[in-house]
């Protein structure tokens, strides 16, 4: 205790602390000197208290300084067990949303609750109907029709790949066409899919790749490699936030959620279904763990 030195020897902290009621230990000074303390008896009055205003002043710190009992439960309740976050609900443009990849990003992301603009040539060929879709009539060539369709978007997923036949720098010329919509109408986050062949950009701008993936992709699709790697430059030095996703061999197995998620190497997996390649993009789109980075995603 503070107060004990002040005390001693007379009464120690025991002797403070078991005060009787209506007691009060007291030190007073004399022409400068202090005298020995002393303990003191008070006198009750001769009338019993107001409780009235006793009562008064109660409530009124009540009115003043208290919430209910109900609010401030539920706010302790809310502070021990918070409410799950409820996912951001986006507008996604998918360009390729026809291809076998595209179809499932699509089905996945309207499951998910967004609202989603498939990109596609031919409308009548594309299937899924539903009340947060839009279908755009439109060809990845076409640099207004690719604007248009980013125009209000909070993400693009591009699941372009070769076209068969390859057409010429078909892939560099839709990535320009994205690069420019998304800069034009301020929209940030792309994820876009890839041959595990390409060689992405590092947080230096410097381009890194795999040797072994390089000399497969040279050996049976040159030209595609080089039209895809000349699609990666022009997002890799776009600016904006990009992930990279590659896959194995494509299958039209199950939605497990189950895959492993890595750099492009010999010991990646061999295939992945198609659905669960879906599953990633999405995921990726909303919590950007690979942000400027290669993801390859296989079994």
């Amino acid at each position: 205790m503070l107060i004990e030195p002040k005390f001693l020897p007379y009464f120690d902290r025991v002797d403070l602390t078991n005060l009787p009621n209506w007691h009060l230990a007291a030190q007073t000074a004399l022409n400068g000197r202090g005298l020995p303390p002393f303990t003191v008896q008070t006198i009750l009055p001769d009338t019993p208290p107001d409780t009235e205003i006793s009562r008064q002043v109660r409530e009124l710190n009540r009115e003043k300084f208290t919430r209910p009992r109900a609010e401030i439960e539920e706010l302790i309740n809310q502070s021990i067990f918070p409410a799950e976050e409820k996912p951001r609900m986006l507008k996604l443009v998918v360009f390729g949303a026809s291809g076998g990849v595209g179809k499932e990003v699509v089905r996945q992301a309207l499951d998910a609750g967004h609202q989603v603009t498939a990109f596609v040539r031919s409308p009548e060929k594309f299937a899924p109907t539903h009340e947060h879709l839009t279908v755009f009539k439109g060809d990845a060539l076409d640099a207004d029709a690719v604007e248009n369709a980013i125009a209000g978007q909070d993400a693009v997923i591009s699941a372009l790949g070769p076209s068969q036949p390859p057409v010429p720098h078909m892939l560099e010329s839709a990535a320009a066409n994205i690069v420019y919509g998304m800069k034009k109408h301020n929209v940030e986050r792309l994820v876009f899919t890839a041959i595990p062949g390409v060689r992405p950009y590092d947080s230096r701008g410097i381009r890194r790749g795999n040797r072994f993936a390089d000399f497969l992709f040279n050996l049976f699709a040159k030209a595609p490699l080089r039209d895809a790697n000349a699609s990666m430059e022009r997002i890799g030095e776009s600016g904006l936030s990009w992930t990279m996703v590659c896959y194995p061999r494509l299958t039209d197995g199950v939605h497990t959620r189950r895959y492993r998620v890595g750099r492009v190497r010999k010991k990646s997996g061999i295939h992945i279904s198609r659905a669960d390649g879906a599953d990633f993009i999405l995921k990726e789109i909303t919590e950007s763990g690979w942000l400027y980075n290669a993801a390859m995603v296989s079994y």
